[in-house]
């Protein structure tokens, strides 16, 4: 026995509205007298890593001390943490650190995991305003 095909299920379903890449994270940078900070909010992953790019090379090339808040990002991807990592290095390499200001324990998490904690210490109390 074959069923009727109805009008209802032969339509094409209106196109559900998209949220662009942009809108579900951002990457900003704060300067501040005596360091810079790094803000990552969202979903911080492979969309974000070209955009978190830019900034970690004008970061590197401004040789100041970095400090991360990520206690807004949702999540930080592989593609945003090799992005990291390469901006530790060369911090390290400059002589200036990089340590995370605002802490995330989803992020903590997934860098204890990976073995990659260590690359993020946390920033001491220092009594100096950024």
């Amino acid at each position: 026995m074959q069923m009727p095909l109805s009008e209802s299920w032969c339509t094409p379903e209106a196109p559900e509205a998209t949220t662009s890449p942009q809108d579900l994270f951002q990457v900003a940078v704060r300067p501040g007298g005596l360091r810079d900070l790094l803000v990552l909010t969202g979903q911080v992953d492979l969309d974000a890593a070209a955009q978190l790019r830019g900034q970690a090379v004008e970061l590197a090339a401004r040789a100041r001390p970095v400090e991360i808040d990520w206690s807004g990002a949702e999540h930080v991807g592989p593609s945003a943490v090799q992005v990291l990592l390469a901006l530790a290095a060369a911090m390290t390499a400059g002589g200036h650190t990089l340590e995370v200001r605002s802490d995330n324990p989803r992020v903590r998490g997934f860098l204890e995991l990976a073995g990659l904690a260590s690359h993020f210490p946390m920033a001491e109390e220092k009594g100096e305003t950024s």
